[in-house]
């Protein structure tokens, strides 16, 4: 035992639950068993980790000397917590890794260690949805009998409440809490809030564990490929290399053990998940198998007693309590804490909890599964520069604020100028540049009734396989589209052309026979000079109107108001917007093209035929046959 808990009971692990009363920053009588957690001084200038008899500091939030001693004993009753018939909030997975009760504390998820990295990954956000399970057993706390003031702590009483307040703090601890923890958090990331709204609705992660599987293979079925699976387990005390070595799946190379912590990772797409459905059940089977025959487990890793406490799998420091000093009858003074002081720290906090938010965001963005075009990638690159200056430097001014209150003001004000730009939503969404991007978006759930159906007519046109699509044959398709002048997409029942915003040389579209009732995509298409959008359920000419190259534009059996047409390009000649239009069109492309004389020209129109044509806007398509315009109008291709 001598070797855990020397003689002031240094902490061993990295993670500290902390007692506190209600009211932080008054000295009360008594030490209320209120559970909190902070970290262990993670952005203090202090080195001190938290201790029986250590003093703590509760302006400046961190541990100070060891002002108290006395003869070590244990008290309290053995007791297990296992909480996998539920999910725990964010809230209380944060709280029970120390990263909730004040900012200062929650500045360690930015630089922290294996717990810090936890409890980020276990925050949920727009674009993810997170699950979190733990079991937590507990030994007998360890306190000091018969407690009283150390040589340190009566040198500094001596020397006056100033000098006693700054070497030994407002409070003392009074309790080490020894046992084991492990937890789990299972987690979904999606390329969009759509998606992530879709899933929660439908399916969802919260819920016992033993549910999580069944929505996990659910969620294989009914989501896009564009999803993916991470499965984090943490473990304090007992064996800890067995969950970065026993869980029967290989985990992430970022998985790490460091004396009695570990942390392991196992990332799955959602096609291929079933490395993570391993992990989740022998995460399960080892958290909750008490079985004698099965002395790996979890429950089965730590026995109690003075044996296993100094050996290397024994029980890790969970977390400390503390009393004022009033317990000793030690009167020190309450801590002067300003209004001012108060405002610059909270207004730190809610700024750092803003970029950190910003980071999470820029993250998903660039590991999405809807792909960055260069240009793309240099913004939020550029972004996430600038938000990793924010928070470097918001950081930093809280890191004077807890330790020089006269400068805390001037280091606040300037953070919050570096926490500008305030950015939107909009920043960050990933609007699509190429079609290799609308071809990733297409794959998504959200899209698929619309835009896939689109997609996949252009596709077929670039002569790629749709059913082998993954990022090379969307790269292959991009390249071929890319570079056509004439596109036909007519008679597919194409209710949108977003992605033909895609095609910067596009000069010929025809779109005719589909279910279109807007055209937005083309606007921007500015080399455009053909264009057929007869036959859809259009109503206006708004899109029309912005194509300003536009020659020839045929426009019949739409739903425009009677006698309404756009407003006609300078280069406007031909334009067909019902059957007698197109039947002199027709008649005169006939004789333009030498297919007819004037005389034969004359004999079929008095006998009311129009030739008909491959592609009446393709000057070089073929004559078919000869039909009547009136009785056997056949639409213009």
């Amino acid at each position: 035992m001598k070797s855990v808990l020397r003689k002031s009971l240094r902490l061993e692990s990295a993670a500290v639950l902390f007692t506190l009363p209600l009211s932080l920053l008054s000295c009360g009588q008594s030490s209320e068993k209120v559970t909190a957690s902070v970290r262990n001084s993670p952005i203090g200038d202090s080195n001190r980790a938290g201790s029986i008899g250590g003093g703590w500091d509760v302006d400046k939030e961190e541990w100070k000397g060891e002002c108290v001693t006395g003869e070590l004993a244990y008290e309290g009753k053995q007791e297990a917590s296992v909480s996998f018939d539920r999910s725990m909030s964010e809230k209380e997975t944060a709280s029970s890794l120390g990263f909730s009760l004040d900012a200062k504390a929650r500045y360690g998820v930015y630089e922290g260690d294996m717990a810090a990295a936890f409890a980020r990954s276990a925050s949920s956000n727009a674009y993810s949805e997170s699950a979190t399970y733990s079991a937590v057993y507990k030994f007998k706390n360890a306190r000091y009998k018969d407690a009283k003031l150390s040589t340190v702590g009566e040198k500094a009483y001596a020397a006056g409440p100033e000098e006693f307040v700054s070497a030994c703090g407002h409070k003392f601890g009074t309790q080490a809490q020894l046992g084991a923890r492990f937890m789990v958090n299972i987690k979904m990331e999606f390329s969009s809030e759509a998606e992530k709204q879709d899933f929660s609705a439908n399916i969802g992660l919260k819920g016992p564990a033993f549910s999580v599987r069944t929505k996990l293979e659910s969620a294989k079925k009914s989501l896009s490929k564009s999803a993916s699976v991470s499965v984090r387990l943490f473990q304090q005390g007992g064996d800890v290399s067995r969950i970065t070595t026993g869980m029967g799946a290989k985990v992430d190379p970022n998985s790490k053990t460091a004396g009695n912590e570990a942390l392991a990772l196992v990332r799955c797409s959602i096609d291929n998940i079933d490395a993570c459905l391993q992990v989740v059940d022998a995460a399960i089977s080892y958290a909750t198998d008490t079985s004698e025959k099965n002395k790996n487990s979890f429950p089965n890793q730590i026995k109690f007693d003075e044996e296993t406490l100094t050996g290397p799998n024994g029980p890790a420091t969970l977390g400390y309590i503390v009393a004022p000093y009033t317990d000793l009858a030690v009167f020190a003074p309450d801590p002067i804490t300003l209004a001012s002081l108060k405002d610059s720290r909270e207004s730190l906090f809610r700024a750092f909890e803003k970029q950190l938010s910003y980071k999470n965001r820029i993250e998903s963005v660039q590991a999405g599964a809807v792909r960055l075009s260069p240009a793309q990638n240099l913004k939020f690159t550029a972004k996430m520069g600038e938000v990793q200056t924010n928070i470097s430097k918001i950081v930093e001014a809280g890191k004077i604020c807890y330790r020089d209150f006269n400068a805390c003001a001037a280091a606040s004000a300037a953070a919050q100028i570096a926490n500008n730009p305030n950015y939107l939503g909009a920043e960050f969404d990933v609007e699509p540049e190429s079609f290799a991007q609308w071809c990733d978006i297409s794959r998504l759930p959200v899209h698929q009734l619309s835009l896939k159906k689109t997609v996949e007519a252009m596709v077929k046109v670039a002569a790629v396989d749709w059913n082998a699509l993954g990022e090379d044959s969307c790269n292959q398709a991009n390249k071929i589209l890319s570079k056509l002048e004439t596109l036909d997409l007519s008679s597919n029942e194409l209710t949108t052309l977003e992605p033909l915003a895609s095609l910067p040389i596009l000069k010929r579209l025809n779109v005719r026979q589909n279910s279109l009732k807007s055209l937005a995509g083309i606007q921007d298409l500015k080399l455009l000079t053909h264009l057929n959008i007869s036959s859809n359920l259009l109503v206006d000419w708004d899109t029309v109107d912005k194509i300003k190259k536009l020659e020839e534009l045929v426009s019949y059996g739409n739903r425009f108001a009677p006698n309404s047409v756009p407003k006609k390009p300078a280069k406007l000649t031909n334009f067909l917007n019902d059957k007698k239009s197109v039947c002199e069109f027709a008649r005169a492309e006939a004789l333009r093209r030498g297919l007819v004389t004037q005389s034969e020209l004359e004999a079929y129109e008095s006998l009311d035929l129009i030739p008909e044509f491959a592609s009446l806007l393709d000057t070089e398509s073929n004559l078919i046959s000869w039909s009547s315009c009136t009785s056997n109008f056949q639409d213009i291709r």
